[in-house]
């Protein structure tokens, strides 16, 4: 899926400027349970407008790192006897003093498919207290290494995964925005896997000190109410 992200950064401007609206109503005509009732009908109205921006909740890659790396298993017998032999290269380049982390960094497809096979007897993993998370890290090295060379399938694997976290970040700042939270967990979310789309979305908020003002206020106006801001009753 698509996000139109220049969408959402209006969507969300205008839910502030809605729910500020809505907050500040006044009719000297109302009684003040009548303006309260009618800032707070204005509040529901903007979370309303704004759960129809909502992303859909992201389907996780079917293509990823792990299934990746999986596919590169040695089935051959050709196969293994390359990666027996580059992996006597790497052994040689280990007790000539390079760290594995170099190794990687200018390896081979070969070497890679090498390196993964006998991770498990890396020294590194051999003299760890916990060996298989030392594993993991050598793989995900593997697994940068192969998309700086442009392994098709890696590329894939990382493009579909920043598409899922982009989704994903946006899903939660929405959720965030229409619930009130203010953790900052979506909003750190979308910083790491778009910051483009942060900046954005920073840019739009233009007055910071009404919209947190506004907040409070809704806050308040959901407790008066009995609304849940999550679940909308």
């Amino acid at each position: 899926m698509t996000l139109n992200k220049q969408a959402l950064v209006a969507a969300i401007s205008k839910f502030r400027e809605d729910s500020t609206t809505a907050v500040q109503f006044h009719d000297p005509d109302f009684t003040n349970s009548a303006i309260t009732r009618r800032r707070h009908e204005g509040v529901m109205q903007a979370r309303a407008e704004l759960l129809k921006a909502l992303p859909a909740a992201p389907e996780a890659p079917k293509v990823n790192a792990q299934t990746v790396l999986a596919a590169r298993t040695l089935r051959t017998a050709d196969q293994v006897a390359v990666a027996q032999q580059e992996f006597g290269i790497v052994e040689r380049l280990l007790a000539a003093g390079q760290p594995i982390e170099q190794i990687i960094h200018g390896a081979s497809a070969a070497r890679l498919d090498a390196i993964l096979a006998h991770a498990e007897v890396l020294p590194a993993v051999l003299g760890s207290a916990d060996p298989a998370t030392v594993v993991a890290e050598v793989q995900a090295r593997v697994f940068d290494r192969l998309i700086e060379t442009g392994d098709p399938q890696a590329v894939i694997a990382r493009d579909a995964q920043a598409q899922y976290d982009q989704q994903a970040a946006w899903l939660e700042v929405v959720t965030d925005t229409i619930e009130g939270r203010q953790t900052g967990g979506g909003l750190t979310a979308l910083f790491h896997s778009d910051s483009e789309a942060f900046d954005a979305l920073m840019a739009s908020n233009t007055d910071p000190v009404t919209n947190a003002d506004t907040l409070a206020t809704v806050a308040k106006l959901d407790r008066t109410f009995g609304v849940n801001a999550q679940t909308g009753v």
